[in-house]
C-alpha cells in the first residue's frame, strides 16, 4: 500500500488499504481486529515457509498493525512531519468519510476527518475556520481538522 501511494498509484493504494482492513477484521473468530504476520495467496493467515518447514500463523503482530496505522496517518491523512510543524497532504482512498480520533502530536490532540471521494485536497478547516493544512510545532490543545477532498 505504501509503495502504491509513493508512486501515485492511488486506486491501487485504496485497494490495498481495503484489502488490509479486510484481512485484519474478517479472520478473527471473536470479531476483533487481529493483524497476522503473513497471509497466503488465499487470504488466510499463514506462517510461511522458512528454514525448511511451514510455520503456523502468528497473531497480534504489532509491526503489522503499526505499518497499517502508518499508512493511514502518512498517506490517507497525509501527515508530513517537518521542523516547523505538521503539514497535511492526503492521498485519499476514495472513501466518502474517514475519521481518525485522538491522534497525539507534540502538545496537541488531533481529531481528523477526511471527507470526499477524491485524491486532491480541496479545502482544510481547522477548529471551524478555513486554514492552511498545517499545525505549527509549538501548537497546544485540541484541534478538529477537516480535510475536504475532490
Amino acid at each position: 500500500a505504501s509503495a502504491c501511494a509513493q508512486v501515485g498509484a492511488r486506486k491501487n493504494f485504496a485497494f490495498e488499504m481495503r484489502s488490509l482492513t479486510e484481512l485484519a477484521t474478517l479472520h478473527d473468530p471473536k470479531g476483533e481486529v487481529n493483524f497476522h504476520e503473513i497471509y497466503n495467496t488465499s487470504g488466510e493467515p499463514d506462517g510461511g515457509w522458512q528454514s525448511g518447514w511451514h510455520w503456523p500463523p502468528l497473531n497480534h503482530q504489532t509491526w503489522c498493525a503499526t505499518g497499517y496505522l502508518r499508512n493511514y496517518l502518512c498517506w490517507v491523512a497525509g501527515m508530513r512531519l517537518q521542523l516547523d510543524g505538521l503539514h497535511f497532504q492526503p492521498v485519499g482512498i476514495g472513501s466518502p468519510r474517514v475519521v481518525l480520533q485522538h491522534i497525539p502530536y507534540r502538545n496537541t490532540l488531533l481529531n481528523i476527518t477526511i471527507e470526499g471521494n477524491g485524491h486532491t485536497l480541496k479545502k482544510c478547516v481547522i477548529n471551524g475556520k478555513k486554514s492552511e493544512p498545517f499545525i505549527p510545532a509549538d501548537a497546544q490543545g485540541n484541534y478538529e481538522i477537516v480535510l475536504i477532498m475532490r
